[in-house]
């Protein structure tokens, strides 16, 4: 792996992180609020995002 590739590989692995906590704070959102009609679809999403960044782990 050359440089741009591990600094390729470092962004986007932030940038998924940053997504996975985006994700749980809208479900944490939710959960405050009592908007339970969009939780199934966060959860869902929450859980595609933490498949997402745990392939970076590998």
């Amino acid at each position: 792996m050359d440089q741009a590739d591990t600094l390729r590989h470092f962004f986007a692995r932030q940038e998924s992180r940053n997504h996975l906590e985006r994700c749980i704070e809208e479900v944490r959102d939710s959960i405050r609020d009592g908007n339970f009609t969009l939780l199934n679809y966060q959860l869902n999403e929450l859980e595609k995002a933490q498949l997402d960044f745990e392939s970076f782990e590998e």
